[in-house]
């Protein structure tokens, strides 16, 4: 099948290279670039990644999965996108929003630590924990190089034999 894809943001990007890594004939299209933020809620220099999303439980798989696969193309690109450098959710007592995170992120594997504000204090004394007593460490969150990774993507399109054309 030939596709022509619209936008070269996360959303297109990422269409246009699965559905190219399928075997389709595949055209991505973009007025400003990949990545830009004139086009494209990817757009700018990074995006948090993050696994914690209370109960919204549908977020949290799917950055289990988008975790693999920026693993797994990032191995064959020349620029890092991918930064975990771990994220911290604080609350003065766990409440109904931690828990709900807690689970999915145990559910799906990606790993955290559950501290209270004296071991927190203990840990990162840079930062105040007053009247703070649950604070959920994320070691995988991070952000993400969105426009490089937009550019990555686009590329990629094309080292497998899609077309990228700048509709400018």
């Amino acid at each position: 099948h030939r596709v022509v894809v619209v936008g070269a943001g996360a959303f297109g990007g990422w269409t246009a290279l699965h559905l190219r890594q399928r075997g389709h004939e595949v055209t991505l299209l973009d007025a400003y670039g990949p990545g830009n933020s004139r086009s494209s809620s990817a757009g700018g220099e990074t995006r948090v990644i993050r696994g914690s999303y209370g109960s919204r439980e549908i977020y949290t798989d799917m950055v289990a999965r988008s975790l693999v696969l920026w693993r797994e193309h990032q191995a064959r690109w020349t620029v890092p996108v991918l930064h975990e450098i771990g994220a911290m959710f604080m609350s003065a007592a766990v409440d109904e929003s931690q828990q709900a995170s807690m689970t999915a992120l145990a559910r799906v594997g990606l790993p955290f630590e559950h501290l209270t504000g004296r071991e927190a204090k203990a840990r990162y004394p840079q930062v105040n924990f007053d009247g703070l007593d649950s604070i959920v460490v994320e070691k995988q969150a991070g952000y993400l190089s969105s426009r490089t990774a937009c550019q990555a993507v686009a590329a990629t399109v094309e080292r497998l034999g899609g077309t990228y054309r700048s509709i400018a």
